[in-house]
């Protein structure tokens, strides 16, 4: 089965300044994130960014907000 991106959305969660060094490997999610922003955007994948309690937390990293 293939993708589809009439049915596909790319769901991207707390990517978040504060919350970045309590993960491991935060340089690779970063990235990748920011990877597959682009690749949906190239694709016309609808998506959704989540931010929880962004005035403590920090607004979505803008490597991966800005692509």
């Amino acid at each position: 089965m293939l993708l589809d991106h009439t049915n596909s959305c790319l769901i991207i969660i707390d990517v978040q300044e504060k919350l970045m060094p309590a993960i491991e490997g935060q340089e690779h999610v970063i990235t990748n994130c920011a990877n597959l922003v682009t690749a949906a955007q190239r694709f016309g994948v609808p998506m959704i960014m989540t931010e929880q309690y962004p005035q403590g937390l920090g607004l979505t990293l803008g490597a991966v907000g800005d692509c």
